[in-house]
């Protein structure tokens, strides 16, 4: 189950500098450091042998310790050597590349080395504290975020041996799973650069013969993808999966993918973050269960932002399609059902996607298609039969449910008879009640229902076509998931209000109703601080750095400009607000987004909502809040253009009587509904 302990082209291991000083070795003792060489045009990793003739420098981490090795180039002149051309130059691009990538850890070592250098030095003091100097160094290099990686990749490493995909091996015998087998986009362009100026590059080549002329060679005998291999010092997260297929053109794989992507991703390249070694270490790559593959923890990890789709005209031609590739119908299950934004920017066609043939994910195959079906294609075929995958209707529907039963909830308080000083906490507490029901309802009808409605490979092709529109580009909320994290926000939001008034007012605070404001402003904030999470209400998936800070910057004016509106020009007390001015000008700043990301369908909506809500403040409804919370509920799912006539008019019809209800229960449900101002 482990790669080989001295892979060729990898850098091995040696003793600690300390230890072997100790031993009378020196750092100059003899070592062997093995580097990305290009002999006769073919990358490959080949291995410097130093010896007497070599210099060499020894640099120690927190487990290992690596001999880097100065050698000499073809010319006779050292690569090390000071002055002009002292950096080691290769023909090879894919090492120049990994030195770049690790220059920012070699900085950051140069320091650390200072201080492990003194441990060593007075090791004997502080090892009271601490055990042993090893345990001390481990834990002053080491970085949180590198030992949950190696954590992660130990316990990914122990359940392989039943059967679930093996992690890659860092050469300092660290395993890393699939979650970190990025490659950034630099990297990509830099690589992309450097092989079409080999004589080897041929701009007719496939993905497929791109691996066999770069890809293996460089890597052959590491057990480690390229994107590790590249990022072995620090290696990379995921935050972006691209979907494809490997009888595309390389060249016109890597021009979408560049033309496509921004600068600070990184991505999940299949034929790059995959080790490309014997069929038995690729099998074991992918393990026997499906929900546990590379592509599902990859999607369906947070730090991943999206899916890109990049279909070809070699699938078209022969009116196959992207998706007549099983593994692609795979992970567009897999982002669908985790709201994962899915772009397909270029070749969206029907011919493209899903080809002539057929045109359904349900003639989709592994591997030879003149074969049977290979331990892929089972696994695959029978997690789609038995779920389905989640639709953008049924997420929408899912939140709607969500809204209409935390809405309705502390209406039960009309048939409690509660005293006003009750009041407070039996609306909070049927408040809570209704999103506990409203997420219970949701996870029920999506697991129990979802199998049995209908085809999954159907389902599938309509995820597939409404994807290819752009219906799919935004987040989508899951109820199970995303709700129950908004709302747990809110809360965190009130008990922050209650700590912050207790600090600076003192005396005696109204909890629940503290919880009720505080929650509430933490709602709108949770919106404020990433627009890319109200994806069902703008339509946008919004990526730029600058774009993404000028629309909380947005948002944010328009809701301190209506607090100070509303407090300046209508004289409302900031206490007696209630925060229904604070819910309008956020309101505002999302009709303003969506008219700048020319998603007018979705402005159209927020302007709906706008004015019922001026009616309820015009009105002086006391039930605003619960008015708001339905407003977003069905405007989740009424933006949506894919529902049909009909269907529209059921939602509308449904909307209408879920207000009115509430408006009557506000104007005649007494002041039982009405908890009363904020202290």
């Amino acid at each position: 189950a482990h790669p080989p302990v001295s892979p060729p082209g990898a850098e091995i291991d040696v003793p600690r500098a300390a230890d072997r000083a100790e031993a009378g070795g020196g750092c100059g003792a003899p070592c062997a450091c093995e580097d990305l060489v290009l002999d006769g045009g073919v990358l490959h990793v080949a291995r410097i042998d130093s010896g007497s003739d070599t210099e060499s420098s020894c640099s120690s981490s927190s487990s290992t310790s690596r001999c880097t090795s100065r050698f000499s180039d073809s010319s006779g002149s050292p690569c090390g050597a000071e002055g002009a051309g002292a950096s080691m130059v290769h023909d090879d691009p894919l090492a120049t590349i990994r030195s770049r990538n690790n220059t920012d850890v070699s900085r950051a070592s140069r320091a650390t080395g200072v201080a492990l250098q003194w441990l060593y030095n007075h090791r004997q003091w502080v090892s009271r504290a601490r055990g042993t100097t090893r345990d001390l160094v481990s834990s002053t290099l080491e970085s949180p975020h590198w030992m949950q990686m190696v954590h992660e990749g130990a316990k990914a490493a122990e359940a392989a041996k039943s059967g679930t995909p093996m992690p890659q091996r860092l050469l300092d015998g660290s395993y890393v799973t699939a979650r970190y087998w990025g490659i950034r986009r630099t990297q990509v362009h830099e690589m992309f650069d450097a092989c079409k100026r080999d004589s080897k590059w041929d701009d007719q080549d496939s993905v497929a013969t791109f691996v066999q002329k770069f890809v293996r060679p460089a890597t052959e005998g590491t057990g480690m993808g390229l994107a590790l291999y590249l990022n072995q010092e620090n290696p990379q997260e995921v935050t972006l999966m691209v979907s494809h297929a490997w009888s595309e053109n390389a060249k016109d794989f890597f021009d979408d993918f560049l033309a496509n992507t921004y600068e600070h991703e990184v991505a999940y390249i299949c034929f790059l973050s995959n080790y490309q070694g014997t069929p038995d270490e690729i099998d074991q790559q992918l393990g026997n269960d499906i929900n546990q593959s590379p592509f599902t923890q990859v999607i369906r990890n947070k730090a991943c932002e999206r899916m890109l789709v990049i279909p070809n005209e070699v699938l078209r031609k022969n009116g196959q399609g992207l998706y007549s590739r099983l593994w692609c119908d795979w992970e567009i299950k897999v982002a669908a059902d985790a709201g994962l934004p899915i772009h397909v920017p270029v070749r969206n066609t029907v011919d493209h996607l899903l080809g002539r043939e057929g045109r359904s994910s349900a003639h989709a195959r592994c591997g030879n298609p003149d074969l049977p079906m290979n331990k892929d294609e089972v696994l695959i075929r029978e997690a789609i039969e038995h779920m389905p995958a989640e639709t953008g209707r049924s997420h929408a529907m899912g939140v709607c449910l969500v809204a209409l039963c935390t809405s309705y909830a502390p209406t039960a308080m009309m048939f409690l008879d509660l005293p006003d000083a009750d009041a407070a906490w039996g609306w909070l507490v049927a408040f809570l009640a209704g999103v506990a029901i409203g997420v219970g309802v949701a996870s029920v009808l999506s697991t129990c229902m979802r199998p049995i409605r209908r085809n999954g490979y159907d389902v599938l092709d309509k995820v597939i076509k409404t994807a290819a529109r752009g219906l799919y580009s935004h987040r989508r909320l899951r109820a199970r998931t995303d709700m129950v994290s908004m709302c747990a926000f809110g809360l965190g939001c009130g008990v922050c209000d209650i700590i912050i008034h207790k600090i600076f007012k003192g005396g005696p605070i109204n909890v629940p109703l503290r919880l009720r404001e505080g929650g509430g402003f933490g709602l709108l904030f949770f919106g404020m601080l990433d627009v890319n999470k109200f994806g069902p209400w703008t339509g946008s998936f919004i990526m730029p750095a600058t774009r993404k800070w000028a629309c909380t910057a947005i948002l944010f004016v328009c809701f301190l400009g209506a607090i100070i509106l509303d407090y300046s020009v209508l004289g409302t007390d900031y206490e007696d607000s209630n925060g229904i001015s604070a819910g309008l000008g956020w309101m505002v700043g999302f009709f303003i987004i969506t008219c700048w990301t020319r998603k007018y369908r979705y402005a159209g909506g927020w302007l709906f909502m706008i004015v019922v809500m001026c009616l309820a403040l015009k009105f002086d409804v006391c039930m605003w809040r619960e008015i708001m919370i339905v407003l977003l509920g069905m405007g989740a799912v009424q933006v949506r253009s894919d529902w049909g006539c009909f269907n529209s008019l059921v939602l509308f019809g449904t909307e209408f009587v879920a207000l009115a209800g509430l408006f009557a229960l506000s104007k005649y449900g007494g002041g039982t509904l009405c908890v009363g101002k904020v202290p």
